[in-house]
């Protein structure tokens, strides 16, 4: 989904996961999953958090449906929470259509 998507309420709030590698090397992420009942058709949100360091590879029910993207570097620097990472120091995010109903989500790091 290109831009940012019109919304008017929050039905879930912020899930927080942990996708740890070890720094400098290319040893594969852990792949972390959540379930996530949608009690209507709205947008998925994935961001960087904390720190800009990764972009992310998504999948809703074992389909990939996108990486995430940011405008800045993969430096390490602290960027705060999801939405401050994203509006103030250009994180890697991106938007998914999420239908109703339960679904798994999947995320990787890339």
């Amino acid at each position: 989904m290109e831009g940012k998507p019109c919304t008017t309420e929050i039905i879930h709030s912020w899930i927080e996961i942990s996708l740890p590698r070890i720094a400098n090397t290319l040893e594969p992420s852990t792949i972390s999953s959540n379930i996530i009942d949608n009690p209507e058709d709205s947008i998925l949100l994935v961001a960087d958090s904390k720190q800009r360091c990764q972009n992310f590879e998504v999948f809703i029910d074992d389909v990939r449906v996108g990486v995430t993207s940011g405008e800045g570097a993969l430096d390490g620097s602290w960027c705060g929470s999801g939405e401050e990472c994203i509006e103030k120091h250009g994180g890697s995010h991106a938007y998914f259509k999420l239908l109703q109903g339960k679904h798994i989500v999947f995320s990787a790091l890339l």
